[in-house]
């Protein structure tokens, strides 16, 4: 196995929300490389839904809700969080996904499903081993981008 960051040092530039306010929405569901890891997980969380009794799904790091929306055709009950503005106004506007605005990093309010999904998130996180050990969710679904970095 092999764990990659996106970042120099300690501290993610990713999760202060200067870094999102004026970026553009990002449609990973129609991204070439991002679409297949992300009907994987889908993949998963019907797996975890039959084989581990997961009756909810919560999306850390959602992006444009693509996995949300898509999770319903697979007859999940899920919901998203992102911290990007405009991921989250597409989310809500377009593809009528459960999305809200926060950080999950920090806000303690979130409500985690019994299976968490961290789709080409933990990369961008300060504390990837915290996050991942201190989710409260039974199950855990994650990827991460192969070949975006050297």
């Amino acid at each position: 196995m092999a764990e990659w960051k996106l970042f120099e040092g300690d501290i993610a530039p990713f999760t202060d929300d200067d870094f999102y306010r004026d970026r553009e929405a990002a449609h990973h569901m129609e991204q070439e490389g991002h679409h297949d890891r992300l009907v994987k997980a889908l993949d998963y969380a019907v797996i975890a839904k039959n084989e581990y009794g997961c009756k909810t799904f919560s999306d850390l790091g959602c992006g444009d809700g693509g996995w949300v929306k898509a999770s319903k055709g697979r007859g999940l009950k899920a919901w998203g969080y992102d911290m990007q503005p405009e991921n989250v106004k597409y989310a809500q506007e377009v593809r009528r996904a459960d999305v809200r605005l926060t950080n999950f990093e920090k806000d303690d309010t979130i409500v985690y499903g019994d299976c968490s999904i961290l789709t080409e998130v933990l990369e961008h996180v300060s504390d990837p081993h915290g996050i991942v050990q201190n989710l409260p969710s039974r199950v855990i679904i994650a990827s991460s981008p192969r070949w975006e970095t050297p």
